[in-house]
């Protein structure tokens, strides 16, 4: 299931990408879908969206940014938790910011308490992921490859 919906995102990123490209005129964003997020993830995004109103009124206008927020907070272990992050503000780069289809929330007050909850709501590294931690392991006279 996880591998469908990082395809999911990988499609809509590389959309992006080549609607950024400045080829041809922009397509609507496309935001894959947050059904498979557990309920918890939920009560978890709507929890944190309270505790920042810059994002609360980025929502109400843009609702799509609350399902980045759920493909966020979805507890499912990722390959790699940098990939996923990048991935979350690529798909919200149009929604929320200098890039916003819409005025009211084209400001970086709004894309920076964005972009500080996707980090929070994201999943620390797993075992998978831990690798991306390794230099922190490492002591300072340790070659880290």
């Amino acid at each position: 299931m996880q591998d469908a919906n990082e395809m999911k995102i990988h499609n809509a990123l590389q959309e992006l990408m080549d609607d950024l490209s400045g080829d041809k005129p922009l397509q609507p964003v496309v935001i894959p879908s947050a059904d498979h997020v557990p309920a918890i993830a939920h009560t978890r995004v709507d929890a944190i969206v309270e505790q920042y109103p810059h994002l609360q009124q980025a929502v109400t206008v843009e609702p799509r940014l609350r399902t980045v927020l759920l493909i966020a907070a979805d507890p499912e272990p990722r390959e790699n938790r940098w990939i996923s992050y990048e991935a979350c503000k690529r798909l919200a780069e149009r929604l929320v910011g200098w890039y916003a289809e819409n005025d009211a929330i084209r400001t970086s007050s709004h894309y920076d308490a964005f972009i500080e909850v996707i980090d929070a709501l994201l999943p620390q590294a797993s075992s998978r992921d831990g690798r991306d931690d390794e230099w922190l392991l490492s002591s300072p006279d340790e070659e880290v490859l």
